[in-house]
């Protein structure tokens, strides 16, 4: 998988999260009760997409760092190509 497809699906999860988010804020009273209860499950959501974020860049950044301590026939090798 590409960084570029990594952050594809990012935005593809913060735009669900976000067209999820509006409405059921906007359908809650006008207590703060429900407002605090849709904005503690938005940011739940987006603490969990920070980590996966995280995560995945860490991978990434290994995956380069691995990359420039061997030659090229050595990566090859560890790919099992």
């Amino acid at each position: 998988m590409t960084l570029a497809t990594c952050l594809a699906m990012a935005e593809q999860r913060f735009q669900m999260l976000f067209e999820d988010v509006l409405p059921r804020f906007a359908q809650t009273p006008d207590d703060l009760t429900g407002k605090a209860d849709v904005l503690a499950d938005a940011h739940h959501a987006l603490t969990l997409l920070q980590e996966s974020l995280h995560v995945t860049s860490r991978r990434m950044l290994d995956v380069r760092d691995l990359g420039s301590e061997h030659p090229p026939w050595e990566r090859l090798d560890r790919q099992g190509l």
